[in-house]
């Protein structure tokens, strides 16, 4: 899979610490199209930032079953996974972690309700269906005060980009 891009803390301005001791989390994530055409996208409320479907690979999973059930958590729906968009490596020093996120077109099959987590809840997770070009303008209209938001809102800013690429 191509590297798209790695992100680090110096990208924000943050001062780079020399942590030796990371840990490695694997995401799987993924540009979600509707029979209309429309992306979605995540609006976290409460920090306001935006975010694609997508979450951790839990043990025993593979990267296309964690993400059929990443989709389905965040946008109720049921999706065939297509082909690789990218990789995006961060290099989150405040939280000593690498982040490996794994990115995929995928189809959405049928819609149902979105499943938020609790935190997702907390955040004050919003599901929009809108244009990729809709996408992009939010994203790059993201408050990155929150550290999280920072590498999130960039990464999958740059996956969206990467899909409109690929998908002309």
């Amino acid at each position: 899979m191509n590297i798209i891009k790695e992100i680090k803390d110096a990208d924000f301005g943050l001062k780079e610490k020399k942590n030796t001791e990371y840990t490695i989390r694997k995401a799987a994530r993924a540009v979600v199209f509707n029979k209309e055409g429309k992306v979605a996208i995540l609006h976290a409320t409460k920090n306001n930032y935006h975010k694609i479907a997508g979450g951790g690979i839990e043990d025993g999973e593979n990267i296309k079953t964690a993400l059929e059930r990443e989709i389905y958590e965040e946008t109720g729906a049921k999706a065939k996974i297509g082909k690789e968009i990218g990789l995006i490596i961060e290099y989150r020093n405040l939280q000593k972690r690498i982040q490996i996120s794994y990115c995929y077109f995928a189809k959405a099959t049928s819609i149902g309700e979105a499943h938020f987590t609790k935190s997702e809840k907390d955040e004050g997770f919003i599901l929009e269906w809108i244009t990729i070009d809709e996408a992009i303008k939010k994203f790059k209209k993201d408050n990155l005060s929150h550290y999280g938001a920072k590498f999130m809102s960039t990464r999958d800013l740059a996956f969206l980009k990467e899909a409109k690429k690929l998908n002309v």
